[in-house]
């Protein structure tokens, strides 16, 4: 008698791999629906140890959004937290809540752009889409900026308050240091930069997104999304307006008698339903 084949067997080869990829296709979008297409954000918030009530500010209103596609980090320079009477609580708050980043950087005012640069550097970045820079006295509305940024190229993007030709005043092109957020491969190329070639300053915003200003393929100015507090009195107010639904940060939120009326609109007007990324 003939040896009869299996029906699997007599498939031919072609079938099989044209099987073997329908359901890759299939599992690949199945991720993709799961995930809704979403980006996932690394927030590094500039802070110093002293600043204590704004990380406790800044941890319960981003916890109130349930954002599971960002993750917040408060970045601290090393040296400092190795020394002087904060080191312990530090070291209580990473325990606590397992959000601080000490970097290898001095905690000087003039040499903040360091300190940036040592944050991008940080191997907590390499899992995600986006890398976003805030300062301690900046609000990003989390859902809100994953939602701007889901609509933007995977790749090359790179969004903040621009200053400089053609977006504002000014001759220098950079995102101003309040709140910036770029694509992985920008960020990765701003890690790639060493201390040698990164200015020491203050300016740190200039230093680090000057030169992307003209690499990336989709420069996004935030503005009028991007915004001093209403009561700011920097520069006479003139960068500051009401809050808005479409509000991506919220800049010079200095004193605690800031955030009320910030919370009281974002959290207790019945808008926080629509807050979920």
């Amino acid at each position: 008698m003939a040896n009869v084949r299996s029906s699997s067997a007599m498939r031919p080869r072609p079938f099989r791999a044209a099987l073997l990829v329908l359901c890759v296709w299939i599992g690949v979008q199945a991720w993709a629906i799961a995930r809704g297409g979403r980006p996932s954000l690394a927030v590094g918030v500039i802070t110093v140890p002293e600043r204590i009530e704004a990380r406790a500010v800044l941890r319960a209103a981003y916890s109130a959004f349930g954002c599971s596609c960002a993750r917040v980090y408060f970045v601290v320079g090393l040296s400092t937290a190795r020394s002087g009477g904060l080191h312990e609580l530090l070291r209580v708050e990473q325990s606590v809540y397992g959000d601080v980043v000490f970097v290898d950087a001095p905690e000087e005012r003039d040499a903040l752009s360091w300190k940036v640069l040592a944050f991008f550097q940080s191997r907590e970045l390499a899992r995600f889409t986006h890398v976003v820079k805030v300062d301690d006295d900046s609000f990003a509305h989390l859902p809100n900026l994953a939602a701007r940024l889901a609509a933007l190229p995977a790749r090359g993007t790179l969004l903040g308050f621009a200053w400089g030709p053609p977006y504002g005043e000014g001759s220098a092109r950079f995102m101003a240091g309040m709140g910036y957020a770029m694509s992985a491969d920008l960020a990765r190329l701003v890690a790639s930069r060493s201390r040698a070639d990164m200015p020491r300053t203050f300016d740190e915003d200039a230093a680090v997104t000057g030169p992307l200003m003209d690499v990336a393929r989709a420069v996004v100015d935030g503005k009028p999304d991007i915004y001093d507090h209403p009561g700011a009195r920097y520069a006479a107010g003139r960068y500051a307006h009401n809050f808005t639904e479409s509000t991506l940060v919220v800049h010079q939120l200095k004193r605690l008698a800031d955030w009320p009326p910030l919370i009281r609109h974002f959290f207790l007007s019945g808008r926080k339903s629509r807050h979920r990324c």
